[in-house]
């Protein structure tokens, strides 16, 4: 909501909820919070001391996850404060240990950040090295929004090297990911919205077809008017009266087809949609429908950082 004073107040609250209770996990969580809205009001010095007082009870813990997430958020502040050299050296050590457990998103992200540092350094050749290698690692996970970052910084790259048609390249892949996570996140607006343009389409040819007899009665009118002028006052009442009768059983008839078609519609909708999701014997939910749960879990355990288990179950002779 924007309201900052507020977030920060109640994070602080939290954390010293969370220390009573020697929550360490949700300690860390809250200090890499209070470091990231930090960074986002411009305030490093404050983002940088609870972002590194989280990486010291990591390192206390000996939780390398957390360790490896933390050098990665003190890179980004020093990358913002412009200060290279800090953030490569954060980095890299971020990197290596994401290396260490198979982090592959960690993995990715830290190669990513290396290579606009690189960018930043005006070291072109080298930041292409690390963007490809952020390439590959991110082609071994399920990430649309790593995948379009890494489009993103090709295109800004081979911008940089003013090689355009290779930026092209790479910026229409990055907006076509875009678009593609926008889709996914707004399926349901979108079936309303083709319901509506379907609605919308019906209306205009209804406004099209008003304004042919229009025109059509215009020179009828014209021409009867040129012949006879008493006629032709007889024959516009004439016209008008039919023209407004044919208007009233149109507009009818279109909104009987309107109705119809996006009745029709919704049903297709909602057809698709339960067939997309589920197992038609068995009416769970198919694998589409588990990895989209599943990637709504990642989504929550990113910003939290609190784990979730996957359990599955084998039924004997179930064929």
């Amino acid at each position: 909501l924007g309201n900052t004073k507020k977030s920060l107040e109640l994070y602080l609250q939290a954390k010293k909820i969370a220390e009573a209770e020697d929550d360490q996990n949700l300690v860390n969580v809250l200090l890499n919070n209070l470091g990231t809205i930090y960074q986002e009001m411009g305030d490093y010095q404050k983002s940088l001391q609870y972002l590194n007082e989280a990486l010291q009870n990591g390192r206390k813990r000996k939780n390398k996850l957390g360790v490896a997430i933390d050098l990665y958020n003190i890179g980004s502040v020093y990358m913002d404060m412009n200060r290279l050299n800090e953030s490569e050296t954060h980095l890299r050590e971020s990197l290596q240990i994401s290396q260490e457990i198979k982090d592959n998103t960690g993995i990715a992200m830290s190669l990513l950040m290396l290579s606009q540092i690189q960018k930043m350094s005006n070291s072109f050749d080298e930041a292409l090295v690390l963007i490809r290698k952020a390439e590959a690692m991110v082609n071994t996970i399920d990430s649309k929004e790593l995948k379009r970052s890494v489009y993103e910084e090709y295109s800004y790259l081979y911008s940089s090297l003013r090689n355009y048609p290779k930026a092209s390249e790479f910026y229409r892949k990055a907006d076509k990911l875009r678009k593609s996570i926008h889709n996914n996140k707004s399926a349901k607006r979108i079936a309303e919205m083709r319901t509506q343009y379907q609605t919308e389409k019906k209306e205009r040819e209804i406004e099209n077809l008003k304004h042919q007899q229009t025109v059509k009665n215009l020179q009828l009118r014209k021409k009867d008017f040129q012949r006879n002028i008493v006629i032709a006052g007889l024959m516009i009442g004439v016209l008008i009266i039919i023209l407004l009768y044919r208007q009233s059983r149109m507009k009818s008839s279109a909104n009987r087809l309107i109705q119809s078609k996006n009745l029709e519609l919704q049903k297709a909708y909602e057809k698709l949609e339960q067939v997309a999701a589920t197992d038609p014997l068995t009416k769970l939910s198919n694998r589409r429908d588990v990895m989209k749960k599943i990637s709504y879990e990642l989504d929550r355990f990113k910003r939290y950082k609190r784990v979730f288990a996957v359990i599955i179950g084998d039924l004997d002779d179930f064929k």
